[in-house]
């Protein structure tokens, strides 16, 4: 991982963390020949691939038990606002924010090794892993938006706020040929951190609003919009309470809307 340099800003950490990432896989490839010395990196997005299938039909409730886990142990005031905006977007945008503690750097790098991981559902990704694995199957580019430390009132989130490389991304950060056809068929999904400088304007509302983070999804197609309708329907079902097994939580609130703030 790349060294940690608090004189940096978010961004610029998160520049140098991505320039580190690309060096080592770099380092895969034989250049001379354009052929890999280790096929690493291929081998691990196949295996991330098939374990994300696991949590097929569960991935809001993997991001909610994450929200829950970053807000302090032992109290029960936290809080977790999930939205669903139905017309935001190609095919719909979903939100899941906190009050929890921000992201660090640590939480940044450990985000960016979850498609190097094998660790098996069920098991925590580190202490920020937000079951980021599960997002595959609704999202191509989660965005995240962290609050610095210590900031008492903001008009927008100042800490990491990155997204993910895609295919299309790495060729203006790649110049080599064959680096560039191995990254774009090999690197794992949420490999690559790209920070994020615009925030839209419902984020920056949650900021004015005390969140700490914010997780954002544009969701892929129709099929992951209708799979979020039902993941966000569950969180309500009084069949089967979460609030029990969130023990960290006063309150948890999920709604579906449109732009126009509509249920």
């Amino acid at each position: 991982s790349a060294e940690h340099d608090t004189a940096l800003s978010p961004a610029d950490q998160i520049d140098r963390i991505a320039a580190g990432k690309l060096q080592a896989f770099e380092g895969t490839i034989n250049l001379k020949d354009g052929v890999y010395l280790d096929d690493v990196y291929a081998q691990n997005k196949s295996v991330a691939e098939h374990t994300a299938a696991d949590y097929h039909g569960r991935f809001l409730i993997e991001l909610v038990q994450n929200a829950n886990d970053v807000h302090e142990r032992g109290q029960h005031d936290g809080q977790i606002e999930v939205l669903l905006v139905r017309d935001e977007g190609d095919f719909g945008t979903l939100y899941v924010g906190n009050f929890g503690k921000p992201f660090t750097y640590d939480n940044v790098v450990a985000l960016t090794r979850i498609g190097m991981s094998t660790k098996p559902p069920g098991e925590s990704i580190g202490n920020k892993g937000l079951g980021f694995r599960s997002i595959s199957h609704v999202c191509d580019a989660p965005e995240v938006y962290s609050q610095a430390p210590n900031v008492s009132s903001a008009t927008e989130f100042e800490g990491y706020c990155f997204t993910f490389a895609r295919s299309e991304d790495l060729s203006g950060r790649i110049e080599h040929p064959a680096v560039l056809k191995f990254a774009m068929a090999d690197l794992p999904m949420f490999f690559l951190p790209i920070a994020l400088a615009a925030q839209p304007a419902i984020i920056a509302d949650y900021a004015v609003r005390g969140f700490s983070s914010v997780i954002r999804l544009p969701l892929r197609d129709s099929d992951s919009l209708q799979t979020a309708l039902v993941e966000v329907a569950a969180l309500d079902d009084d069949s089967a309470p979460l609030l029990l097994f969130l023990d960290r939580l006063e309150k948890l609130h999920a709604r579906v809307c449109n732009k126009a703030g509509e249920t």
